[in-house]
């Protein structure tokens, strides 16, 4: 589907890696390949929300090296729950990173500058299993001048007991 959609669109590539890497390999490759002023990541089983980039895109201005929306999580058992991002600065956005309580910690549901993470170097650390969307999240909040809000929903999370989120006990943590 992906090498379809691109063979029609020009900013769209599908790349290939030679064998399973994981996930923050995967979007490592991935933002290293990018050519736009904007960085976005996308899980496989999840979506955007109808137009997501359009809004994130329209919330950003020079100052921002972060564009973020709220995600909104569906469970298997038909209960749904929007995560919101903390209002307050920096100190406020890593205790909520520390805490995991808010939309922060996902590299989902938000626009990174690339110029930005491409100056500071800030990438998935990939030698970790759980929680690489944290780290990265401290690094990304910890150095950027400024984030704006948008005030919807733009990623749906779909929560299931088989994927790599539903299997998570506590002790990885």
């Amino acid at each position: 589907l992906l090498r379809r959609i691109a063979a029609s669109d020009v900013r769209v590539r599908a790349l290939s890696m030679q064998k399973n890497g994981g996930v923050s390999r995967a979007r490592n490759a991935g933002a290293a390949a990018a050519h736009g002023a904007w960085v976005t990541f996308l899980d496989a089983d999840d979506r955007l929300e109808d137009g997501a980039l359009g809004d994130l895109l329209a919330g950003a201005d020079d100052g921002a090296d972060i564009v973020l929306g709220s995600y909104t999580v569906y469970f298997e058992d038909g209960r749904v729950q929007r995560f919101d991002p903390p209002a307050g600065g920096r100190a406020e956005a890593i205790d909520s990173l520390l805490r995991g309580d808010s939309a922060l910690p996902s590299m989902c549901a938000r626009l990174y500058r690339r110029a930005f993470l491409e100056r500071t170097g800030i990438h998935a650390p990939q030698d970790v299993r759980i929680g690489e969307d944290v780290l990265f999240n401290l690094d990304a909040f910890s150095e950027a001048r400024a984030w704006r809000v948008i005030p919807r929903s733009v990623y749906a999370y779909q929560l299931r007991q088989g994927g790599a989120m539903g299997s998570i006990r506590g002790r990885h943590f």
